[in-house]
């Protein structure tokens, strides 16, 4: 079955009132989406902005875009420290339209941003995350996060790579928090319940929907997070590099601590004394797996492996969402499990 089959087989078993009475929803990417769309199950489908392959982090709306985004009722984003170049568009929502940005919500732990002053990652530091979280998953008995609101606007510098001479890739400035969270299970529950919250303020006729669908998504979100912990209960994360400094959301709920990144939380291009430092461990054969997310990851990933018995596999965290959101995570968990054993 293609995934445009697969898209539109839950259109057609959508009532038409339900789809006429239906927010017209907008999410910013992938997983955003995945989410919802398991909330809105019966009701209607979410759209969504970003495309594979479109970099969440430095985005340019399309003039089509941005009409359909100003038509939405609600925009449900990750927010600013992921995607700054939403936030204008947001803001200026026509009528009353609201915009929900998860990283605002309460209920769970946000994680700061792990240290980026240079390429060298303090391993210690980074063990030091695990230990201070050990309670992470249970988020509901979290006390309020207080977090603030708020986020500065991050500044992303347009960059050309060239992917024949690796000329400087600048990255991009989460600021202070890591907005990745949604790699971990327990938060995209939490998301979810302020995501119900807001569908059933819009559209109260399809309140029951929203709640049946919620209580579903947060019992499957259990049974994830027991099954991420299965799957990688055998991988040795110090055996593994991973892309770029962005998987600790991840790392805490499964408990895996990798060996390093290739890039670091800002996913600016890795120094050659970063480079000689993993070059080491792979060629001790401390390290027999690294991960990559995209052709230039890939580039890094095979001058780390080369001459070596050590693997390299892509590690899709966002465009593989089309599949669902806990078949995604389901994925990234496998993926790591295979390339490392």
């Amino acid at each position: 079955m293609s995934i445009r089959t697969r898209l539109l087989l839950p259109i057609l078993a959508i009532p038409t009132a339900a789809l006429a009475d239906a927010p017209r929803v907008m999410t910013d990417f992938g997983p955003t989406q995945s989410i919802v769309t398991d909330l809105m199950s019966g009701v209607a489908l979410p759209e969504v902005l970003l495309t594979p392959g479109d970099d969440p982090h430095d985005f340019t709306l399309r003039p089509s875009q941005a009409r359909t985004l100003s038509n939405a009722d609600v925009v449900i984003w990750v927010g600013p420290a992921l995607t700054p170049w939403l936030v204008d568009p947001v803001a200026n929502l026509s009528g009353d339209a609201v915009g929900l940005p998860l990283l605002e919500t309460e209920g769970w732990e946000i994680l700061p941003t792990r240290g980026t002053e240079d390429d060298d990652h303090d391993h210690d530091d980074h063990e030091d995350a695990h230990d201070d979280h050990d309670d992470h998953d249970d988020h509901d008995d979290h006390d309020d996060h207080g977090h603030d609101d708020d986020h500065d606007e991050d500044k992303h510098d347009n960059h050309e790579h060239d992917e024949d001479n690796h000329d400087a890739h600048h990255g991009h400035d989460h600021g202070d928090s890591d907005p990745h969270a949604w790699l971990d299970p327990a938060i995209a529950s939490v998301w979810a319940g302020e995501i119900a919250a807001t569908l059933t303020t819009l559209d109260s006729e399809n309140a029951q929907t929203y709640a049946d669908n919620l209580s579903k998504f947060q019992a499957d979100m259990t049974q994830l997070t027991a099954d991420l912990a299965t799957i990688t209960d055998d991988v040795e994360g110090s055996r593994i590099i991973l892309p770029h400094d962005s998987f600790q959301y991840f790392e805490v709920s499964t408990g895996l601590v990798p060996a390093g990144f290739i890039s670091n939380a800002e996913d600016a291009d890795p120094g050659p004394q970063h480079l000689r430092g993993l070059r080491e461990q792979v060629t001790s054969g401390a390290v027999t797996c690294v991960l990559h997310e995209s052709p230039t990851d890939a580039e890094w990933a095979d001058v780390l492996i080369e001459g070596t018995d050590a693997k390299s596999a892509l590690l899709d965290v966002t465009d593989r969402a089309e599949v669902g959101y806990a078949a995604m995570m389901r994925q990234l968990a496998e993926t790591l499990r295979d390339c490392a054993n």
